[in-house]
């Protein structure tokens, strides 16, 4: 696969020491997902998909603490495959997802096949072993089984989490339950775990708690075409499992008429969950609100809040860290991150965006900020990786962009290679400006720009690059300028794309 890499620090990286902070784009000529990140001794790794290849495949990237690729491979099957979550072990990762199979065809209408897929690669991604699991009704495959969650466990084995399905009678219409499986350290199946509340069950989240059993999270929903005007229903549901898969208690949890889980952590007297809630149906909006409760070892709920960045935001992912939570989502078409304190009050919050719809998948604490596994359409028509480094206070410092509007006069020009940019320029070169006039220059915020959109003030030019052109660049009158906080990026007009 090719990777075509969008360093928006590029220049800056060039004029000024190394920043803790980054932000870097990943991607091919398809669309790629970023769905999971970890911590590893020397970097991150990533995991999601990609169709840049043909048919949908998982796609696990690993960098370095400075977001260079170490490695990249994809895993793939005759039909879509997807990973959802990723573990570092002693001896490389574990990865958990859903790969399709060839399609059936039965006393059903013809469907493709989804199969649990747990995945173990080595530290450069080789794989060592990959094993499908799915369960079978009235002697016809399940239409669809996919593991959500994977942990390693104290005996050296992982635990899965997830949701399979059945056929229910007496339409035969497919009902989804959550699937718990317990792995040992091969992959074989040592006890599973099917709950069943309503007919739209699906588990995200399962860790093992300190008594050496397991609390899941997910959502028991319902899908009722005659209910009107709302004819699905959610809520978020929590189960607490003992050492062998036996229920101690579970919880119920209801905000508006669709509640969605997202994220879970364990905290010192209980759990902390983080979904997004919702009004629907023909005679309500769509007004969704972020919900994080906290609720403690026995199930109760201790405290709840919701918060409102604007009318459209959802919750992907919650990280404990030492004074409290950060929280990573979207907002209104941006990656929203914000941290709260012990008792859920917001400390901070930044977005960051672009002209399109951007979104945050995972947040990880790094030992001098967060990391965070975020997408982006802002600087393609396709979706990329859009990898986040960010400090204690969720900033990516020297990254404001400010647009230039100057007189220039650009010859052989194109793109340094330091600076990889989308299809359909595929090839770095150099670039050359003869003459550009800062001092007539008018310079303003770009609007959802990469930087916090509340940054502000009126940057002062302090410095102009000097590029060396590579020979044989087609001449383009066009100039855009891109103010970086201490550096000018010049970019190019190319195909009629202007390239941040």
């Amino acid at each position: 696969m090719r990777i075509l890499f969008l360093a928006v620090a590029a220049l800056f990286c060039l004029l000024t020491p190394v920043q803790a902070e980054w932000a870097k784009i990943y991607g091919g000529e398809g669309n790629e997902t970023a769905y999971a990140i970890q911590r590893t001794d020397d970097g991150y790794v990533v995991a999601g998909w990609t169709d840049s290849l043909g048919d949908t495949d998982i796609w696990i990237v690993k960098l370095d603490g400075e977001g260079n690729v170490v490695w990249e491979k994809s895993y793939g099957s005759p039909l879509d495959d997807y990973a959802y979550s990723i573990q570092k072990v002693s001896d490389g990762y574990v990865i958990a997802g859903k790969a399709g199979s060839k399609s059936y065809s039965g006393s059903r209408t013809q469907f493709d096949i989804f199969y649990g897929l747990v995945m173990k690669v080595d530290e450069y991604g080789n794989v060592l072993w990959a094993k499908k699991y799915d369960k079978n009704v009235d002697d016809e495959p399940i239409q669809e089984n996919a593991f959500h969650s994977i942990r390693q466990t104290s005996d050296g084995g992982y635990v899965v989490a997830g949701y399979t399905t059945i056929p229910s009678d007496p339409l035969r219409e497919i009902e989804y339950n959550i699937w718990i499986l317990k792995l040992d350290a091969n992959g074989n199946v040592m006890w599973e775990k099917v709950l069943d509340m309503y007919n739209r069950d699906k588990a995200y989240s399962i860790q093992q708690t300190g008594d050496g059993g397991y609390i899941v999270a997910g959502v028991a929903a319902d899908y009722n075409v005659i209910s009107f005007p709302n004819p699905y229903r959610s809520n978020l549901w929590m189960v607490k499992l003992n050492s062998s898969g036996f229920v101690e208690w579970e919880g119920i949890y209801d905000w508006k008429v669709v509640d969605e889980f997202s994220s879970l952590q364990q905290a010192d007297d209980g759990y902390v969950v983080a979904g997004t809630s919702r009004s629907a149906g023909v005679l309500s909006p769509n007004v969704y609100e972020s919900w994080i409760l906290k609720i403690d070892n026995s199930g109760h709920i201790r405290w709840q809040r919701t918060y409102n960045e604007s009318t459209y935001e959802k919750i992907s992912s919650i990280q404990k860290v030492n004074d409290g939570y950060v929280v990573a989502g979207s907002a209104a078409g941006d990656v929203w991150i914000f941290k709260i304190d012990g008792s859920g009050l917001i400390q901070w919050q930044k977005r960051y965006g672009g002209d399109k719809s951007d979104w945050a998948a995972d947040v990880k604490k790094a030992d001098d900020g967060y990391v965070v596994a975020s997408n982006t359409r802002s600087f393609s028509s396709d979706s990329d990786f859009w990898i986040l480094k960010l400090n204690d206070y969720g900033s990516v410092t020297g990254l404001c962009l400010y647009e230039i509007v100057a007189n220039a006069q650009i010859g052989e020009a194109g793109f340094d290679e330091y600076v990889f940019a989308p299809a359909p320029l595929l090839q770095p070169a150099g670039i050359n400006v003869n003459s550009l006039d800062l001092q007539t220059s008018g310079i303003s915020p770009i609007s959802n720009a990469i930087c916090p959109l509340q940054a502000g003030g009126t940057p002062t030019p302090i410095q102009t690059p000097t590029l060396t052109p590579l020979p044989d660049q087609t001449s383009i009158p066009e100039f855009s300028g891109v103010w970086m906080g201490i550096a000018v990026v010049i970019t190019a007009l190319v195909a009629g794309r202007m390239m941040r």
